[in-house]
């Protein structure tokens, strides 16, 4: 299954990354979190995001 960051989300929702971390926290999207050494990013299945974009009647952009 595909997965994006939250930047990525972000750009195909046409929000900011902090907008769709926001989503996350209050569990609009389902997410995983993802260490990268000191580091740790979120990761979004595309289904999940598509689901929460039909939801919330937002249409997807494509990522360039």
């Amino acid at each position: 299954m595909a997965k994006l960051t939250a930047m990525q989300a972000a750009k195909r929702l046409g929000v900011t990354d902090r907008s769709v971390r926001n989503y996350i926290d209050r569990g609009l999207i389902p997410a995983e979190k993802v260490s990268r050494g000191l580091d740790w990013k979120y990761m979004i299945d595309v289904q999940d995001l598509e689901a929460f974009a039909e939801r919330q009647n937002i249409p997807l952009k494509d990522l360039d």
